[in-house]
């Protein structure tokens, strides 16, 4: 089964995905993780600002309550941050 990166949107399979809990995902963010530039150009491209977008993409994101999906690509960059 096939799943999105709840990060950078890049495909993972459910054996490789790594879950992230939302407490985690929140220090994450605290140490500017998380935003990926893709997220960011969906907004600027509806006609937000780039500051806008980041803000509002921070704020959507530190209030999750959901576990966190990750490709293996995003959960080493976050093992090198935490």
């Amino acid at each position: 089964m096939l799943m999105l990166c709840d990060v950078c949107n890049a495909q993972t399979t459910k054996e490789e995905a790594i879950y992230i809990a939302p407490s985690r995902f929140r220090e994450l963010l605290a140490q500017g993780f998380g935003i990926d530039e893709t997220n960011i150009r969906m907004l600027t491209d509806a006609g937000m600002s780039r500051d806008a977008a980041v803000a509002a993409l921070k704020a959507q994101y530190s209030t999750s309550q959901s576990f966190w999906v990750f490709c293996a690509g995003c959960a080493a960059k976050a093992r090198d941050i935490l």
